[in-house]
């Protein structure tokens, strides 16, 4: 039997049987029968959009000390519709996108989020509670009693070398 891969308007892509497109029994992915108004209940944007609430309102969630737990809140026109979100942000760009926020202490709204991927966003991190010298990628090495440069990619450290001062480190 043959198959189409079809782009449905909510932007989901899924492979379909030709005689299904034919006769009119597929008229989308699935969305238009979801509940609720939007009809994009379960498309990664929206489980993009509950995941985010969840990190910031849910004790329970087990990232919520890094979020909620620190003050991050959604701001209220997008914790109280996902059309507006979805209005600010749109259709993630891959799969490999989710929400990132730009300032990283900052909330989640309008003018602090964008869609990234996970590269982008392990850039884009707060200092690990370890780190001493304030800057991202530099540490005093004690043995040498010079600061060391580094640059963290995919949870692998590759070493840049030793420097006389933090600043020459840090460039």
């Amino acid at each position: 039997l043959a198959t189409w891969m079809c782009v449905c308007t909510c932007g989901v892509a899924k492979e379909v049987l030709g005689k299904l497109l034919v006769n009119g029994t597929t008229k989308s992915c699935g969305c238009l029968k979801r509940k609720g108004t939007h009809k994009m209940s379960g498309t990664p944007e929206y489980i993009a959009w509950d995941n985010m609430k969840a990190r910031c309102y849910r004790e329970s969630h087990k990232h919520f000390i890094h979020y909620g737990g620190r003050g991050i809140t959604v701001c209220d026109e997008w914790r109280d519709s996902f059309e507006t979100f979805f209005a600010h942000m749109g259709f993630r760009p891959s799969k490999k996108h989710s929400v990132d926020r730009i300032d990283v202490n900052g909330n989640y709204e309008p003018r602090n989020c964008k869609w990234s991927d996970k590269e982008t966003q392990a850039s884009n991190q707060r200092l690990r509670s370890e780190n001493t010298s304030g800057t991202k990628g530099v540490s005093f090495n004690k043995n040498s009693g010079k600061w060391m440069a580094y640059i963290t990619s995919y949870g692998k450290y590759d070493y840049i070398g030793l420097y006389e001062t933090k600043d020459q480190a840090a460039n």
